[in-house]
């Protein structure tokens, strides 16, 4: 999502910056005058610099993806710097080798990639691609779940992200996490490119109301779970120690998993936790200042000045 490029060149007398993400690099859900990577190379110009940024993030893209296309493509855009910005689900689908219907490629835990057919799977009927569709398919479709030790809830595998001890299918994806951040740092060593990675935090790690609804869903205590429990009673989940705020899970573990990879692999990060919640504490009440959308996980206009800011500051 960038300008047209007759090459992928750069220009003489320049700077290249290239960006790695997924959806929020892309700007899923803001235009492009609001979009993070577009407001950093404003910034940067605004005082001078001749440098380009040129963004690749896409939708539903893991950091594997990121890695093989940066080792196919780098060399033609020639970078000079080379900004990563990882996403929490980044973690489980790392461990993957389809997302959604779509097959993707893998590292291996040791650290090279692991040879799979990518094969398209070709389009899906009408009916499929109708809200019906969707709808029915989603209720069809064979979604993976697990349960945490001690408990009988099934959470959403990306939900392994947080556990402070990971379980054992996240353990193995964040092993092959590592393999792909080599992979780019590979890559960018050879195309003498410095590269800094950058997690986007989740809106659970810094929006305290965000927070309380996550350690809601993860321990059933909705206000359904506790109308049940007191008419038949049962467990209390917070009393449950492997689902334990904060002890057994935070929705920090993500970004912390993140930074503990790059620090073991020598690669410069960016933490914006602390200058988000800054600005969050200082919202007050405003949903609109809370930096994420009211209702979808992605930063709103304001997320992304934030994130821009923060980086250029950095």
């Amino acid at each position: 999502r960038d300008d047209p490029m007759s090459s992928a060149a750069k220009p003489a007398g320049t700077k290249r910056v290239l960006v790695l993400g997924d959806s929020f690099a892309l700007g899923y859900t803001v235009d492009r005058d609001d979009l993070f990577v577009d407001l950093l190379e404003r910034l940067w110009k605004a005082e001078g610099r001749p440098l380009d940024v040129v963004n690749t993030g896409t939708e539903g893209w893991s950091t594997d993806q990121e890695a093989v296309w940066l080792e196919k493509n780098g060399a033609a855009f020639q970078p000079d710097v080379v900004l990563m910005f990882p996403y929490e689900n980044d973690l489980y689908w790392n461990g993957e080798l389809a997302y959604m219907r779509f097959p993707k490629p893998r590292f291996s835990v040791t650290g090279p990639r692991e040879q799979v057919s990518l094969r398209d799977p070709g389009e899906t009927s009408w009916f499929q691609r109708t809200a019906v569709g969707r709808f029915v398919g989603g209720l069809g479709a064979d979604r993976k779940t697990w349960a945490p030790t001690g408990s009988s809830f099934a959470l959403e595998m990306e939900h392994g992200a947080y556990w402070r001890t990971p379980p054992d299918f996240m353990s193995e994806a964040v092993r092959r996490t590592r393999s792909g951040f080599a992979s780019v740092k590979k890559t960018c060593d050879a195309l003498g490119a410095q590269l800094v990675i950058v997690p986007i935090p989740g809106k659970a790690s810094v929006v305290p109301a965000a927070r309380e609804k996550l350690e809601a869903q993860i321990l059933r205590d909705d206000w359904i779970a506790r109308l049940r429990r007191s008419i038949l009673g049962g467990t209390d989940p917070r009393t449950i120690t492997s689902l334990a705020p904060d002890t057994a899970w935070s929705p920090d573990q993500p970004v912390e998993t993140f930074l503990a990879l790059a620090s073991e692999l020598s690669i410069r990060t960016v933490d914006v936790r602390e200058s988000f919640r800054a600005r969050i504490a200082a919202a007050g009440d405003d949903e609109e200042k809370l930096l994420y959308h009211e209702i979808d996980w992605h930063l709103n206009p304001l997320g992304n000045r934030a994130l821009a800011e923060e980086v250029h500051k950095a």
